[in-house]
């Protein structure tokens, strides 16, 4: 898996420690980056949940963005994605958190410019994920973009609370979902 633009475009990551998790694969990561505009994150801030290898967030400080926080509950996994920013030189504008992802959003300092998301498959229900997630208006603000990736089969809402899908594209069984926050 590589970092697929940007500053270290080229540069090979460390994959994933297990089969439980499954990087977001180039396709889908080129996607986003290709349907995103750069002004949503270049000298932004970044969260990147369910962060895995890393591969989403390392990809937008890559492509610019000032700083890039990382949620991963393994903690196998997060000495891989702290090796990866360690290899890909962004230690300095990004800090990786082992914590589980409702439980610790509370003691995150947003508000960010976007937040990139790709729970496992496996996981049983991402739609009541993003339900609570949705109430957490510490992360995001009228400005905010979410990315969510999830599998084509397990389709996701229009809207969570006050975040509305803005955009919907499949690749193959991957799907990914842009979602702003409006009122009402």
């Amino acid at each position: 898996m590589r970092v697929i633009g940007g500053n270290v475009g080229g540069l090979n990551l460390k994959g994933a420690v297990d089969k439980t998790v499954r990087p977001t694969t180039e396709r889908v990561r080129s996607a986003i980056f290709n349907i995103i505009a750069p002004e949503q994150y270049v000298n932004g801030r970044t969260l990147d949940l369910f962060a895995g290898t890393g591969s989403l967030g390392i990809e937008t400080l890559s492509r610019g963005a000032s700083h890039c926080d990382f949620v991963e509950r393994n903690s196998s996994q997060l000495k891989i994605l702290r090796d990866n920013l360690a290899f890909t030189g962004f230690t300095g504008q990004s800090k990786a958190y082992r914590m589980d992802i409702l439980k610790g959003l509370g003691s995150l300092k947003g508000p960010y410019d976007m937040v990139l998301m790709d729970p496992p498959y496996k996981m049983a229900e991402i739609s009541e994920f993003l339900v609570q997630f949705s109430k957490y208006n510490n992360i995001f603000d009228e400005r905010t973009l979410i990315v969510v990736g999830h599998s084509k089969r397990m389709p996701l809402r229009e809207s969570y609370d006050t975040l509305h899908c803005v955009d919907s594209r499949s690749y193959g069984d991957n799907a990914i979902k842009l979602y702003e926050c409006r009122e009402g």
